[in-house]
């Protein structure tokens, strides 16, 4: 989002919303619609991330003052798996959130076909839909140095991405091959982590949320990333180790492929002996410098930034 927001603030006149709606935050709440009327009564075109409560409000305003919208969508907003519980789809208030935006927004911007072919089932209009991959900065995120015999994963440890990025399947997996460090980074939402600890291993070690410097060394000294998730809208942190030469161990779900394609090794969700046969294949593999060219090839920041720019474009012309 963050990229996206520069890329933005770099050819237009951008101002920031900061849309609250929190029962623990009731002054944030109060100023919410204020800020939004303001806001989207100024712009000429509304952007938005997700098509959640915020951007339900913000397309409601913008239809008011009749002014142009573009959504990115593509995660949950998007997205019913009701095998993990997973996804605003299966729940009837976000559901009605979400394809009302889905419905009424200018433009929708999802970020991998897995993202658009869900978008594509809630839409008539298909002519408003650009896909947009994600991108990655390579120049930030690199090679240096060399790799260790270390398998990693990021992502927030809670009880949703247990199951939804398989981080019980990477932790499990570490058993299997009890030479090789695995490393969980990731901030501690929930209770979660206290599960993921009683299971691990002596070889797991679990960091916490880490400053992006910190985040960068473990990409450079990790030889494999694993994504072992039953959903990726796209997967950033994927493409972020892949960019500094991780081989990806991978499933064969969401996203994923589109991102790996054939620079990683796959393996079925939720096994974590086939997993650690996995990462004991990826270790002996030098495919992390492909892994590393595709990104730089199919999804770096200037792709996009110029799809993004081209897009809000179309909305002013």
């Amino acid at each position: 989002m963050q990229w996206d927001l520069d890329a933005l603030r770099g050819e237009f006149e951008v101002r920031l919303v900061d849309a609250c709606f929190n029962v623990h935050d009731a002054r944030g709440t109060l100023k919410t619609p204020y800020g939004l009327m303001r806001g989207v009564a100024w712009a000429d075109v509304v952007f938005c991330w997700f098509a959640g409560r915020e951007a339900f409000w913000a397309v409601s305003l913008s239809q008011f003052y009749r002014k142009k919208t573009a959504v990115v969508v593509g995660g949950a907003d998007v997205t019913a798996i009701p095998e993990i519980d997973y996804g605003a789809m299966l729940d009837k208030i976000k559901r009605w959130y979400s394809t009302f935006v889905l419905d009424k927004a200018t433009e929708l911007l999802p970020f991998s076909k897995d993202a658009e072919q869900r978008v594509l089932a809630f839409v008539d209009n298909v002519s408003k839909v650009k896909l947009i991959y994600l991108g990655v900065d390579a120049r930030r995120f690199h090679p240096a140095g060399t790799k260790k015999n270390r398998a990693l994963t990021v992502g927030i440890v809670n009880r949703t991405n247990v199951k939804r990025k398989g981080l019980e399947t990477f932790v499990r997996s570490a058993a299997y091959l009890p030479d090789i460090e695995f490393i969980l980074v990731g901030a501690f939402a929930d209770d979660a982590i206290d599960d993921l600890r009683s299971i691990a291993s002596d070889n797991v070690r679990f960091m916490g949320a880490l400053p992006e410097s910190q985040l960068l060394r473990c990409y450079q000294d990790a030889k494999v990333y694993v994504q072992a998730s039953a959903h990726e809208a796209f997967g950033v942190s994927l493409a972020e180790g892949m960019a500094c030469e991780c081989v990806p161990v991978v499933t064969n779900t969401g996203a994923i492929p589109e991102v790996v394609a054939d620079t990683g090794i796959y393996v079925p969700y939720g096994e974590p002996a086939a997993t650690a046969d996995g990462i004991k294949s990826a270790l002996e593999s030098d495919k992390g410098r492909t892994a590393r060219k595709r990104v730089e090839e199919r999804f770096s920041l200037v792709q996009r930034r110029e799809g993004l720019l081209q897009a809000v474009s179309d909305l002013l012309d």
